[in-house]
């Protein structure tokens, strides 16, 4: 491209310096087979780099080649035209034209490099062959001497340094918009999967009402995140009896949305088998001993509502006391063995309550608890508390609802820096 450019300069100061000799046609003849020479070369060399055959030197015989067919042709125009011709007009115009170009390879090296060899072979053959010739010639102001060509040799290297300068913005830029493009692609692809595993995790958790014919079932989720690693669920088992489970894996985003969905998988496995509340807590905590990194762990209270006996047999592995509203009386399931991840001989401690008709259970993970309002101030568990407490007859739906009021009215406008997930079961 640069070579064409350079022949159409060269054509379109012909008719320029017409004028200034009788006879322009050997001139022009060979500008004509150097451009030919010009096409053949640049065409056979992307020809020969589209089949894949490249070196590191190319850009450097290249590079010479160039520079010297400006050199010869500065040898022509003397030989063909004059001296003078050969000194003021296209050549030098050229040699500036390739140092320029090379600015556009983003190469600082090649265009410096360019530069210093525009400037020694035009010193170089002004001193060797157009040195004498040129101090017969006398323009209208004074005679082309040593001066005027070694100001264009200086005039050729500070181009090349500008070159540089411009090669290495030119770089330093167009790394940039790279690296800018390559981390909004990324971004792109991760929000992409991003969205995927949210859109798995929410087929995951269970509908938020699970009601059957003695319970009275809502529950409420929001990461975050797009994922996260809270997790609730409810199985009605066949003589009628309620499984819940509600856990909270240390951390936010994929590490615990990723040991959320192990915990889901092991757990609905136990609890088709008919496994107890020991078991299931015991297989859990091997299964994340053996899986998890170190420092991650689980709290979680898996609990059995037994509808005839009147009762909630439950098991808490480090986790948020859940709150049971007994007639006119709220207490805290609060018995509690530790988390589970940290010890691998793991003894669960079951514990059993009273649960009667009308009583109400609610849930939670500590993204409820420990929501901050503008002060800093988390809101804790007593306006939960004062909920159910003045609870009569409503319904678990009713009571999320009342919850989530709560929620707004403490965060104001403050984000939720946590998983929040909370369930409410009410005995029919």
């Amino acid at each position: 491209m640069g070579w064409l450019l350079s022949g159409t300069i060269i054509v379109l100061n012909i008719p320029a310096h017409i004028s200034r000799v009788g006879d322009m046609s050997d001139f022009l003849f060979f500008v004509l087979v150097i451009s030919a020479l010009m096409v053949m070369w640049f065409s056979g060399s992307a020809l020969i780099i589209s089949r894949g055959i490249y070196h590191s030197s190319y850009k450097y015989i290249n590079l010479m080649i160039q520079v010297s067919m400006v050199t010869g042709l500065m040898m022509a125009s003397y030989k063909l035209v004059g001296v003078e011709f050969a000194l003021t007009s296209i050549p030098p115009m050229l040699y500036l034209l390739i140092i320029g170009l090379c600015s556009m390879t983003l190469n600082p090296k090649l265009s410096v490099l360019t530069g210093f060899l525009a400037a020694i072979q035009f010193v170089g053959a002004y001193g060797l062959w157009l040195a004498d010739d040129a101090k017969l010639v006398i323009t209208e102001i004074n005679s082309i001497s040593w001066t005027d060509v070694i100001l264009k040799a200086v005039i050729f290297i500070l181009m090349g340094y500008t070159a540089t300068i411009i090669a290495m913005r030119s770089r330093g830029l167009l790394v940039r918009v790279v690296r800018q493009v390559s981390y909004k692609e990324q971004l792109s692809h991760l929000k992409m999967e991003m969205s995927v595993a949210s859109e798995i995790q929410n087929k995951l958790i269970p509908e938020s009402n699970q009601t059957t014919k003695f319970f009275d079932v809502e529950m409420y989720y929001k990461p975050a995140l797009q994922v996260g690693g809270d997790y609730y669920d409810v199985f009605n088992r066949e003589d009628g009896n309620l499984i819940v489970v509600i856990a909270d894996v240390s951390g936010k985003g994929y590490p615990a949305a990723l040991m959320m969905s192990n915990i889901q998988a092991i757990f609905q496995t136990l609890v088709r088998q008919d496994s107890s509340l020991e078991e299931l807590v015991k297989q859990l905590n091997r299964s994340i001993c053996n899986t998890s990194v170190q420092g991650k762990f689980v709290s979680l209270v898996v609990m059995e509502l037994d509808h005839k006996g009147h009762e909630i047999r439950y098991i808490n592995c480090g986790h948020n006391p859940p709150i049971v509203k007994q007639g006119n009386n709220i207490l805290e399931l609060d018995v509690a063995t530790p988390v589970l991840g940290v010890l691998v001989d793991y003894e669960p401690m079951k514990e059993t309550i009273t649960f009667n008709q009308n009583d109400v259970l609610f849930a939670y993970t500590d993204g409820l608890s420990e929501l901050f309002d503008p002060t800093g101030k988390q809101l804790g568990t007593d306006p939960i508390k004062t909920l159910l407490n003045q609870s009569r007859m409503e319904s678990t739906e009713v009571l999320i609802k009342k919850t989530l009021n709560i929620l707004t009215v403490h965060m104001q406008d403050e984000e939720a820096h946590d998983d929040i997930s909370f369930l409410c079961i009410k005995h029919k």
